[in-house]
């Protein structure tokens, strides 16, 4: 409770421009921002007024309709919004909604530190650096299921338990939290599996033996058959829709993909990056809300520190290193130019099912 209550205090704090006007202005600026209200209002109205299924709608491309099955459509929000719909306006419910995010990912990421370090204190500061990073920021202007990444380190967290611990009911919660991350955003989903066969390659090669003996691979295919038991009604239609219809307008990775510079240098969004960067952040591709990727040099410099002097921290800095050679995309770009040397993410693009629909790296 006091955690909780820390991290809400914090996200007060830390949004006061805006938390006067929270009953009357949205927290999101007037694109997808809005594209997310509809999201909400729309699951509102399919679930509770049409009794229809909220994942096909004739309101858009009148009268045939269209599929919302890979619209980013993260119907956790929306589902959580739904009382709130009935006793605000909207202003206040999609501002709520966002805060909320902002709140348990703090506490998740608390939760996950103190399993790892046993430190509460230093675990506290995790969740700060965690949610209060330049990413989750620049993502509120509008990105509802991106700022939803509260559940990633909860899924983590009992992946760890489950690996380390054992017990059929950690196994079942890493499902639940898998299930929910993907009801935020399917980029996450994608995410988190990537970050599960990062896992199982590391400590494979590490200590194989083990981890077939431990039963930890049976344990997490009962994860994986929790997932897949609940996704299935939309996982299904997603593979027919897929294989059956042509779609456009996905995002191109080379020009949404990370400049390199981005990770060390503040971004637009930031009052240090308007004010003393906006000569290297202007040459960025993409925008500036998609490039806010910077991670502060004292956590950076903390991070090098601990992976150089501490064993186990050493798989995160794995999995961090390839997660950053991931998010260059699929060429090279420094400093808004691109170097036509290929990296990683080429590979997942052309060749990795559904891969492609990320679009932004």
């Amino acid at each position: 409770v006091l955690v909780f209550a820390g991290y809400t205090l914090l996200t007060i704090v830390l949004t006061y421009p805006v938390i006067f006007r929270l009953t009357t202005h949205f927290m999101c600026d007037g694109g997808d921002g809005f594209q997310n209200v509809w999201n909400m209002w729309w699951l509102k109205t399919a679930l509770t007024h049409l009794f229809t299924n909220p994942y096909y709608t004739t309101y858009l491309h009148y009268p045939n309709g269209v599929t919302l099955l890979f619209q980013t459509f993260n119907p956790f929000n929306g589902l959580i919004s739904i009382p709130l719909q009935f006793m605000f306006k909207m202003e206040v419910v999609y501002n709520l909604v966002v805060l909320f995010s902002f709140i348990m990912s703090g506490v998740g990421m608390y939760l996950l530190a103190r399993y790892l370090i046993g430190h509460k204190p230093a675990a506290f500061i995790a969740g700060i650096i965690y949610t209060f990073c330049p990413y989750h920021f620049a993502h509120g202007l509008g990105h509802l299921q991106l700022i939803a990444m509260e559940w990633i380190p909860f899924y983590i967290l009992y992946l760890l338990k489950t690996h380390r611990e054992g017990g059929l009911r950690n196994a079942v919660l890493t499902g639940v939290f898998l299930i929910l991350t993907t009801l935020c955003s399917w980029y996450y989903l994608i995410y988190c599996v990537f970050f599960t066969g990062l896992f199982l390659i590391y400590h494979g090669i590490a200590q194989r033996k083990k981890m077939i003996e431990s039963g930890f691979l049976k344990r997490l295919g009962v994860a994986l058959l929790v997932f897949f038991i609940v996704m299935s009604p939309l996982l299904g239609p997603m593979l027919f829709v897929k294989l059956t219809e042509e779609f456009t307008g996905e995002h191109h990775p080379e020009e949404w993909s990370a400049d390199v510079t981005s990770f060390f240098i503040p971004s637009g969004i930031s009052t240090w990056g308007q004010m003393w960067f906006k000569e290297i952040w202007s040459k960025w591709r993409g925008n500036t809300a998609e490039n806010s990727n910077f991670l502060g040099y004292i956590v950076f410099g903390l991070s090098i520190y601990a992976i150089a002097r501490i064993p186990e921290s050493r798989f995160w800095g794995f999995a961090g290193a390839v997660f950053w050679i991931m998010a260059l995309g699929p060429y090279l770009r420094v400093m808004g130019n691109q170097i036509r040397i290929p990296l990683p993410y080429l590979l997942f693009h052309n060749y990795v099912p559904f891969f492609s629909f990320t679009g932004v790296p």
